[in-house]
């Protein structure tokens, strides 16, 4: 039942909107302002539709934000539609294929003071950085990018041990701190 309503808001949106004027108005629409709206009436509500299953049609929200992000430097590099689908598409598919194993590489990591979370992020850094460098005379990519997610996260962590960040591994979080 769902679905149905979907076409149907949609259909209203995206039809309705623009022959409404039509049938109404029977003088040609002179205000710039209000040929404005009612060209981007239909793609806001669209968006406002879309956007939220943008979000959650993915398994993690991880992969959705990281292909939303694609998407919308794509997008705003001038590329068509089916280009900026194409490139969130591959980002879901990569970071759903590598969040397992850099979630793996992250849990190696038993140091005190180091989030598991933080490593996994300093991960997906270095297999950005891979995509970047990539030369196919490195060999295959898979091995190359691993290897470049490890380095950024040992990186991060001896990073995070050295003694100058000490202060700020020993915090004590507000709503777990005693009172003096």
């Amino acid at each position: 039942m769902s679905l149905v309503w979907y076409l149907v808001v949609m259909a209203g949106v995206t039809y309705l909107i623009r022959m409404l004027p039509l049938t109404l108005l029977q003088k040609k629409i002179r205000s710039r302002w209000l040929q404005s709206f009612l060209y981007y009436v239909p793609y806001a509500c669209l968006t406002a539709m879309t956007f939220p299953a943008i979000l959650t049609a993915t398994e993690s929200p991880v992969s959705a934000a990281a292909a939303l992000v694609v998407a919308v430097a794509v997008a705003f590099a001038g590329k068509g539609l089916m280009t900026v689908a194409v490139c969130a598409s591959v980002t879901v598919f990569l970071v759903e294929r590598l969040l397992p194993r850099l979630r793996t590489m992250a849990q190696s990591y038993h140091l005190p003071g180091v989030d598991r979370e933080d490593l996994i992020q300093e991960g997906f850094l270095g297999v950005m950085n891979a995509v970047r460098c990539y030369r196919s005379q490195a060999g295959p990519f898979a091995p190359y990018a691993l290897k470049c997610a490890r380095n950024s996260m040992t990186t991060a962590a001896r990073t995070a041990l050295c003694g100058r960040n000490e202060p700020l591994r020993d915090y004590a979080p507000l709503e777990e701190a005693q009172p003096a």
